[in-house]
C-alpha cells in the first residue's frame, strides 16, 4: 500500500512527487511515456525562475532527479482505470493494480486533433503533435503546421532549421512569418490525409470559395492546441471545458484524491503553477493521510 499515487509525469505530478517522498511517503508516479509531459516538448523555456534559459528535457530531468533522489518510484505505465473507495484508491495499468491511501491526478493535457481518417493510423508516421520532439526526423523534408497560434508559429519556425520547406495552414487569417521562409495558407482547412505505404504523402486543403488543392507533404504537424487528459475522470464532476473542480488545496470532490496542474480549471497554465499545485497537491495529501491516522487512534 503507497501513501501517495501520482498520475501523471509532467511538473505538476513531479512536483507532487518531490514534496510527497521528501515528507517520507511512499510515493508512485505513473506516467505512459516521458516524464515532462508537454513541457518536455518546450525547446526553450526564459520564465521559470532561477533556471531559464533551460529547454523543456532539461527541466523535466532535473524535476525526476530530485523526486528519485528522495525516493519516489516511477512505473511508465499507461493507466486504464481508477477506482475510488474511502479508504482506498486503485490505479489499474495493463501490468498490475496498485493501492494507495491517497491519490493526486496531475494528467495535464494533450494535443487537439484534427479528427481526420487516418490521422490515428498516421500518427508517428507523417503526422506528429510536437516539431521539438520530432522535427529532426524530417531534415530535407517538406512539412506543414496546422495553426496560428503563437504556439504553432514557433512550431513552424523551429522547422526551418530541419526541414527543406515549412508551409502553415491557417483556419483564419495568416500570421506574417515571410521573413523565415515560410509558406501560408489563411482561411484554409485540411480536410483530407493522404498515404503511400502507411505514411503521408499529401494532404488535400480546401481553401476560400471551397477551393481544393492537393500538396505533397512529408511532414504535417498539429499545433491547434491542447485538451484536457480527462478520459480517466468519469466518476468526477467535469466543469464546461472539461477540466476538475478543486479547492484552494487541491482537494476534488472526491474524498483523498486531489488534482494538480493543466487538469484543474484555473486561470493560469505555467509551469511554474503547475509546479505550485503539484506542491499543495502534495502537502493536502500528507495532511489527509495524518488527519485519517490520528482518527483511528481515537477511535474515531
Amino acid at each position: 500500500m503507497y501513501d501517495i499515487l501520482i498520475v501523471g509525469g509532467g511538473p505538476a505530478g513531479l512536483s507532487a512527487a518531490l514534496y510527497a517522498s521528501r515528507a517520507g511517503m511512499k510515493t508512485l508516479l505513473f506516467e505512459r511515456m516521458m516524464t515532462g509531459g508537454q513541457l518536455a516538448t518546450i525547446e526553450r523555456i526564459e520564465n521559470y525562475p532561477a533556471a531559464a534559459p533551460i529547454s523543456g528535457t532539461e527541466l523535466a530531468g532535473r524535476f525526476m532527479e530530485d523526486a528519485t533522489r528522495f525516493g519516489t518510484e516511477f512505473k511508465f505505465e499507461d493507466v486504464l482505470s481508477i477506482e475510488i473507495a474511502d479508504a482506498v484508491k486503485t490505479v489499474n495499468t495493463a501490468f498490475g493494480q496498485y493501492e494507495g491511501k491517497t491519490l493526486i491526478l496531475a494528467t495535464g493535457s494533450e494535443p487537439k486533433h484534427l479528427s481526420l481518417p487516418n490521422e490515428d493510423l498516421l500518427h508517428g508516421r507523417g503526422v506528429s503533435y510536437c516539431a521539438t520532439c520530432d522535427g529532426a526526423f524530417f531534415r530535407g523534408k517538406n512539412v506543414c503546421v496546422v495553426g496560428q497560434s503563437a504556439h504553432a508559429i514557433e512550431e513552424a519556425i523551429f522547422l526551418t532549421a530541419h526541414a527543406a520547406a515549412v508551409s502553415m495552414i491557417c483556419p483564419y487569417a495568416a500570421p506574417d512569418v515571410a521573413a523565415h521562409g515560410i509558406k501560408t495558407y489563411a482561411n484554409t482547412r485540411v480536410t483530407e490525409l493522404l498515404e503511400t505505404d502507411g505514411v503521408l504523402s499529401a494532404i488535400q486543403i480546401t481553401g476560400p470559395a471551397d477551393a481544393v488543392e492537393t500538396l505533397p507533404m512529408d511532414g504535417l504537424f498539429v499545433a491547434m492546441g491542447y485538451t484536457p487528459a480527462n478520459r480517466l475522470l468519469h466518476a468526477f464532476t467535469l466543469t464546461n471545458t472539461g477540466h476538475l473542480h478543486t479547492d484552494m488545496d487541491m482537494l476534488t470532490e472526491k474524498p483523498g484524491v486531489f488534482a494538480a496542474g493543466d487538469i484543474r480549471e484555473k486561470t493560469l497554465r505555467q509551469i511554474v503553477t503547475a509546479a505550485s499545485d503539484g506542491a499543495i497537491a502534495a502537502v493536502s495529501a500528507i495532511r489527509y493521510i495524518k488527519k485519517n491516522k490520528n482518527n483511528q487512534e481515537n477511535g474515531e
